[in-house]
C-alpha cells in the first residue's frame, strides 16, 4: 500500500504544470552598444550583467533581437518574457514587471556646432533632431514639448551618427554612452554635446504577468552582484564610453 501511494504521489508531481521558465527563458534585447550587444565577449555594460546573473542562477535563455518596438510589444503581451535594457519611464510603468536597475543613463543633444544649453533652447532652435525608434528618449522629447515634425525617428544603430556627420540632422538626442560608441565608429568631426538633459535607470524587466519566483531570484542575484562589486567590475570595462 505505501508503495502504491508513493507511486501515485510521484505521478501527480510529474503531472503538475512546470513554470514557464523551467525551460529556456526568452530574453529580448536590442543591438545598442555599449549597453547591449551581440558581439562575443562584449555583450555590453547592461547585457554582461544580466547574462552573468542568469548564469549564476543556472537559468538557460534564448536571446531575441527583433526591432525594438516589436520586442517591447511581445514582452508586454506575453508571459515570463525578459527584456533589457529597458528605461523605466512613466509611460511604461504599468506595462512591465520591473526586476532591477542595471545602469543609470544620461541623455544629451549631440551636434557638430555649438551645443544647446537647455531643453527649452533645443525646442526653439533645433528643427531636425534624430532620435531612436521605440526609445525612451523619443517619448521624453515629446513630453518636453517637441513636435513630431521636429523629430526624425530612426532605427537604433549607427545611422543617426552618419546622418549627423553628413549634416542631415541639427542634433542627435541619445544616451551618452551610445553616442560616444557610434561616433567612435563613424565620426570624422569633433562631436559636441549639451549638458545632460534627462536621465533614468535602465532595467532588466519582465512581462507584466511574470512568475514571482523568477522575479525574486533574479532581483536577489542582481542585488548580490551590486553589493559584491561584480557589476562595477563589468561596467568598468566600458569606461571610455561612460566617464
Amino acid at each position: 500500500m505505501p508503495t502504491t501511494y508513493v507511486r501515485l504521489l510521484c505521478l501527480l508531481i510529474l503531472l503538475l504544470p512546470l513554470p514557464a521558465w523551467a525551460e529556456a527563458l526568452q530574453l529580448f534585447s536590442v543591438q545598442a552598444p555599449p549597453l547591449t550587444s551581440n558581439e562575443p565577449g562584449q555583450q555590453g555594460l547592461v547585457g554582461e550583467v544580466v547574462l552573468a546573473a542568469l548564469a549564476a542562477e543556472k537559468l538557460d535563455y534564448t536571446l531575441h533581437t527583433p526591432p525594438w518596438p516589436r520586442a517591447q510589444k511581445q514582452v508586454q503581451e506575453g508571459r515570463d518574457l525578459l527584456i533589457m535594457p529597458l528605461s523605466r519611464i512613466p509611460a511604461r510603468e504599468q506595462l512591465y514587471t520591473w526586476i532591477a536597475p542595471i545602469y543609470h543613463v544620461q541623455r544629451a543633444f549631440f551636434s557638430l556646432g555649438t551645443p544647446v544649453r537647455s531643453m527649452a533652447e533645443a525646442r526653439l532652435q533645433l528643427h531636425k533632431v534624430g532620435v531612436g525608434l521605440g526609445s525612451a528618449q523619443h517619448q521624453q522629447l515629446l513630453d518636453a514639448g517637441f513636435r513630431e515634425d521636429q523629430l526624425l525617428v530612426l532605427k537604433i544603430d549607427e545611422n543617426p551618427a552618419l546622418m549627423l556627420e553628413m549634416g542631415r540632422l541639427d542634433a542627435w538626442f541619445n544616451g551618452i554612452p551610445e553616442a560616444r560608441y557610434f561616433w567612435e565608429k563613424v565620426g570624422k568631426h569633433e562631436l559636441r554635446n549639451s549638458p545632460p538633459m534627462t536621465g533614468n535607470d535602465l532595467y532588466l524587466a519582465c512581462s507584466l504577468e511574470c512568475d514571482p519566483d523568477l522575479v525574486d531570484s533574479l532581483r536577489r542575484r542582481l542585488q548580490l552582484m551590486q553589493e559584491s562589486g561584480e557589476v562595477a567590475r563589468i561596467q568598468a570595462r566600458y569606461a571610455r564610453y561612460t566617464d
